[in-house]
């Protein structure tokens, strides 16, 4: 996104008094870190390799709409729920907004309903992953005036 782009989200997301602000991107917000020991492994290709940008944005949802802002992400072929805190690295700061993370219903085979013993003990070390799935499916989003309901479908196989 280029300066001027990112000025209109955030005084978009600033100037609107919508019940609901939908940031919908195409990889995860949320930094996972696939380590499970004190060194970070974060994915580059994800907003973890541009933490200042995400910060900025943040930041933005922290002061002008924090418990209104849901994230929509895919193409990372697992399902996840996140929740986005001020600071990711410290999860006693506040909540300020929803991620779900959406699979595809083909790409990658089949999928998994079983984690490998690695991504459990990640899976610890991350508190601000709510749930992650590795099965295939799709997400499905209702929303009203005062609620939003996210329902994860998966299938056994595509095979």
């Amino acid at each position: 996104m280029g300066d001027g782009q990112e000025m209109r989200l955030l005084d978009g997301i600033g100037a609107s008094r919508s019940r609901w602000q939908l940031l919908a991107n195409q990889v995860m917000v949320e930094p996972y870190d696939s380590d499970s020991t004190d060194a970070a492994i974060l994915s580059m290709d994800q907003w973890s390799g541009y933490p200042v940008a995400r910060d900025r944005r943040l930041t933005v949802v922290a002061q002008r709409a924090p418990n209104r802002t849901v994230v929509i992400t895919g193409d990372i072929h697992s399902n996840w729920v996140n929740e986005p805190h001020s600071d990711f690295f410290r999860p006693d700061r506040p909540s300020i907004a929803a991620e779900f993370v959406a699979t595809s219903i083909s790409s990658g085979g089949d999928g998994s309903a079983a984690l490998p013993a690695t991504a459990n003990a990640a899976l610890a070390a991350n508190p601000h992953v709510e749930w992650h799935n590795r099965q295939t499916g799709y997400v499905s989003c209702t929303i009203e005036a005062d609620s939003w309901h996210t329902e994860y479908r998966t299938v056994p196989s595509v095979s």
